[in-house]
């Protein structure tokens, strides 16, 4: 554990050194925002309008899923765009510079190698979607009325989502030595595995429906209204564990071929 966590540190500070981080952590917090600001703007326009027709039925609609689920789909869709550039360096730069193999000579287990990246993308990911947690308490303080439930279920969500997206990143980063052909193929990943959902309907794809199952979309939408599927979550898990693993492989091939 304690060259796990030496080496997790020393990913973090590398990540950090670089000015890309600040600027993904930047950018995505001030999109988020706007997300943010633009939904609770819709919600106070069709609260109004609501209100200045009483003879309308009662819609229905409420703030936590307008604003708050609105808003984790969302963000949701921007973690497609996010994800590749954290993971990108992890193994690729590596191995371009040629201090993969000198990394693998210490004393330390591929597994630990491949978690210590892991963790310092994971760490990344998570202050990009921490001030998700200020928008709710904004709402409170203005006196809207919204389900904590929910909050905490789409924010599990989040996480579940990163945690996937990242070891997928880092095990497409473990094949190429170049960042922008591993940002690229886990875009197109990325993307491919969230419309998955989207092929049952289109009919020429009917025998390809199965893939639907492997949704990112479909598995977070439960999650971000605050529905609990034990399901989604063991997807999610079972997702990342998997790729996790298959990067130690990868590794272990790559030393053994040395």
């Amino acid at each position: 554990m304690k060259k796990l966590a030496i080496l997790y540190i020393q990913e973090l500070k590398n990540a950090f050194h670089s000015y890309i981080a600040y600027i993904l952590l930047a950018v995505f917090i001030a999109i988020s925002g706007f997300f943010f600001v633009t939904l609770s703007a819709h919600f106070s326009l069709i609260s109004q309008q609501w209100k200045a027709a009483p003879g309308i039925p009662e819609m229905n609609f409420n703030l936590t899923e307008i604003v708050l689920t609105g808003l984790f789909v969302n963000v949701a869709g921007l973690a497609l765009f996010f994800t590749p550039p954290l993971t990108m360096r992890s193994f690729a730069e590596e191995k371009r510079q040629g201090t993969l193999e000198l990394l693998l000579t210490l004393p330390i287990s591929d597994t630990e190698v491949v978690l210590g990246k892991f963790f310092s993308c994971y760490t990344l990911f998570v202050l990009m979607i921490l001030p998700l947690w200020l928008y709710p308490l904004l709402i409170q303080q203005a006196g809207g009325y919204f389900e904590w439930a929910t909050v905490a279920s789409g924010f599990l969500g989040m996480l579940l989502l990163g945690a996937s997206f990242i070891s997928l990143g880092i095990f497409i980063s473990s094949l190429t030595t170049s960042q922008v052909v591993s940002a690229s193929l886990s875009f197109g990943a990325f993307l491919f595995l969230w419309m998955a959902g989207s092929l049952e309907n289109v009919p020429e794809l009917e025998p390809l429906i199965w893939l639907g199952n492997f949704s990112m979309l479909e598995h977070f939408k439960s999650l971000a209204r605050g529905i609990l599927d034990l399901r989604d979550i063991v997807f999610y898990l079972f997702f990342t564990l998997f790729f996790l693993y298959a990067t130690t492989v990868r590794l272990e091939i790559r030393s053994f071929r040395r």
